[in-house]
């Protein structure tokens, strides 16, 4: 993927969304979470999906979420910590909380009313749609 992004760089693309780059290979999964990484890094918007998931990087801001209804979606640590972190309109709403990337307190939470605003300061964050 390294060199797909590289090339579409290179013809003035900045907005991403990579069919069938999850599940399969681990290895493979976790590679392309680091390239979402650096494309967040770089101020570019890049969504990873498959049939059942879609999955992004978000640095420190504020953010409206459109996660599904009926749908679950997580919230991880992709750095050692998050910090300031606000989420409303969940079953599991946060008020200026902590996540680190060693337990993950973020899996598995639901629209309760829209909308989802998320908000945090430091660290970074991968966002999961789960479809099934």
């Amino acid at each position: 993927m390294v060199v797909c992004l590289r090339e579409a760089r290179a013809r003035g693309y900045h907005r991403f969304f990579i069919a069938g780059c999850l599940g399969g290979r681990v290895c493979h999964t976790l590679a392309n979470v680091q390239c979402a990484y650096d494309a967040a890094l770089r101020g570019e918007e890049i969504w990873l999906c498959d049939e059942t998931n879609m999955t992004t990087v978000l640095l420190p801001g504020t953010y409206t979420l459109q996660p599904p209804m009926d749908r679950f979606f997580s919230l991880l640590s992709y750095t050692p910590q998050v910090t300031g972190i606000t989420l409303t309109g969940t079953e599991w709403p946060l008020e200026d909380a902590v996540l680190d990337n060693r337990f993950p307190l973020g899996v598995s939470n639901k629209v309760v009313s829209t909308p989802v605003t998320l908000s945090f300061r430091t660290g970074a964050l991968v966002l999961v749609y789960a479809m099934d």
